[in-house]
């Protein structure tokens, strides 16, 4: 994990949202995105909240394990700008 203060670089040529990954994951079904967008989105305010909790404690295990769940959730998802900067984040 890196625990260091380097900065972490946001690639724009990565899309926040995959629409095409995310709507072949879910067979094109408009109401079951919908749904779990929304639910991912509240999940992630629950995590990101979690994360600074954790930062202010120094608690790199768990703001690694939070990251190493987002990683997964961003990939099932269909976000890969957010599975990229978890990938850097962890190394």
């Amino acid at each position: 994990m890196n625990t260091t203060n380097e900065v972490i670089v946001i690639d724009p040529s990565i899309p926040i949202i995959d629409f095409v990954f995310l709507s072949k994951q879910f067979s094109h079904r408009k109401e079951v995105i919908n749904e779990v967008l929304a639910l991912f989105a509240k999940n992630c305010d629950e995590e990101l909240k979690n994360l600074a909790f954790h930062y202010q404690k120094g608690d790199w295990i768990a703001i690694n394990d939070i990251v190493h769940k987002l990683k997964g959730s961003a990939s099932y998802f269909g976000f890969p700008r957010l599975k990229d900067q978890c990938i850097k984040v962890e190394k």
